[in-house]
């Protein structure tokens, strides 16, 4: 689906889609996600006796505005209701606050920026207890550099992935008296250190009204239950070379993130994903995000083309890459978290701020 989460993750510094925006990896290692180095052992996944004691962490949501609706609320381009509607907030959508005056609400989700009548929202901290009311699912925002997800409750068991600074997890089940929380993957469940999380709510971004009157013609049902994740799947078109690159790479969205992997079907990390699918065209890179930063030439930022890689920079070092595709969009292998939130996915080009840029085709 496009299914875009907003997480606001307080003291975090960051909003989140399902995706993550600004988040770091550990400083003075370089990150899972990075398909370098499998030396873990210096990750968090510590158990304190404190946590076993206290009650979880929550998200913040001071700033935000959620849709109080039962179905949806339309954003206008001006703050009357006459104006032009620009985009949609369906139950379970929020948006950052930028303004408020005369009853109206000007905010920002996803690529849709307008006004809503503040009648139809709910701000703040009352957020929090509108979402636990309504059941929308809890998820686990790590809040260390990095956090082992391990197999089982248990610091001795096998660890499945590292998490960076603001990953989200849907929550399986977390009961107050231990200190683990139990975490849905792609292929199955995971663990992690409740020290180190909070608790949040997994909503929704607006949609642009394009995309809304495209899928109320579709007949789509407009419920939190009902969204596909075939709604990620984005074409690719021109005929340039980075362009059928880019058209091959996302074949796979919708394909598991493994750490250390380079399958473009069982599972890859974000440096094996670009690895393989430039391989495809007989072009050989380095399984890492680091090394490949320095394979090719630099271009400027402004200047992407298709096919050219991004790189993002956490705690000093290069620690993701990602491909750009065309039209603001790039896709990656996000992260360990289930699909759209993980794996190999599409996310605005903006959601990270790229440190380089690189086109690898001569």
């Amino acid at each position: 689906m496009i299914r875009k989460k907003i997480q606001a993750a307080a003291g975090a510094g960051m909003i989140a889609f399902g995706i993550w925006m600004e988040s770091a990896a550990a400083q003075g290692e370089q990150f899972a996600s990075a398909g370098v180095g499998r030396a873990i052992e210096k990750y968090v996944d510590r158990v304190s006796d404190s946590s076993r004691k206290s009650q979880p962490a929550y998200v913040s949501y001071e700033g935000y505005a959620a849709a109080r609706v039962t179905s949806h609320l339309n954003i206008r381009s001006q703050p009357s209701s006459g104006s032009r509607i620009v985009g949609e907030l369906r139950d379970g959508g929020i948006g950052r606050v930028t303004d408020r005056k005369g009853g109206w609400t000007k905010i920002w989700s996803g690529t849709v920026e307008g006004y809503v009548n503040d009648k139809y929202l709910i701000y703040d901290e009352d957020i929090s207890a509108y979402a636990e009311k309504k059941k929308y699912p809890r998820t686990a925002v790590v809040t260390a550099e990095a956090l082992k997800v391990r197999k089982e409750p248990d610091l001795k068991s096998d660890v499945l992935a590292v998490a960076e600074k603001g990953t989200s997890y849907e929550i399986m089940d977390s009961r107050e008296e231990d200190c683990w929380t139990k975490v849905k993957l792609q292929d199955g469940k995971g663990y992690v250190s409740k020290e180190h999380i909070k608790v949040g709510y997994d909503f929704d971004e607006a949609r642009p009204i394009e995309k809304a009157e495209e899928e109320a013609s579709s007949g789509e049902k407009k419920t939190r239950t009902s969204k596909a994740s075939g709604e990620q799947k984005v074409s690719v078109s021109g005929k340039t070379l980075g362009s059928q690159i880019a058209a091959y790479a996302v074949k796979y969205v919708g394909n598991p993130y493994v750490y250390g992997g380079s399958s473009l079907t069982r599972g890859a990390d974000c440096s094996g994903f670009v690895m393989r699918v430039y391989e495809h065209f007989g072009y050989h890179l380095s399984h890492s995000s680091a090394a490949q930063a320095g394979e090719g030439r630099e271009v400027a930022v402004s200047s992407i083309q298709p096919g050219d890689l991004l790189f993002y920079r956490s705690g000093g070092r290069i620690s993701h890459v990602t491909m750009y595709i065309g039209n603001g969009k790039v896709v990656h292998a996000s992260n360990s978290a289930p699909y759209p939130k993980g794996g190999i996915k599409i996310s605005n080009v903006s959601y990270r701020t790229p440190c380089r840029a690189v086109r690898i085709i001569k």
